[in-house]
């Protein structure tokens, strides 16, 4: 993936602009990264803020942990929506 895929797709799923020239994703929406390299894949999930500096990515997850990635090892992007709204299976009645 390039950079400007990457910014694009963040662009498109509402990803705030930070001051620290990162990108802030909301709170109730899931980033996940897809990487791989010789042949090792690696899914980096929750993903809360992308910072991309030159050929490498810094990916913070809702769980505070930080990945550094090659830019170029990134190979896909996943968005989940919030969930708001959504009915549950069963027989309960909403009143």
């Amino acid at each position: 993936m390039t950079r400007e895929q990457l910014e694009v797709f963040l662009a498109s799923v509402s990803a705030v602009a930070s001051d620290s020239g990162g990108f802030d994703v909301p709170a109730d929406q899931h980033v996940t990264l897809c990487v791989a390299h010789d042949g090792v894949g690696l899914t980096v999930s929750k993903v809360e803020a992308v910072h991309i500096d030159g050929e490498m990515v810094r990916a913070r997850t809702r769980k505070g942990e930080t990945y550094l990635l090659a830019i170029s090892d990134v190979f896909a992007a996943a968005f989940e929506a919030a969930k708001g709204g959504e009915r549950k299976a069963g027989f309960g009645v909403d009143r």
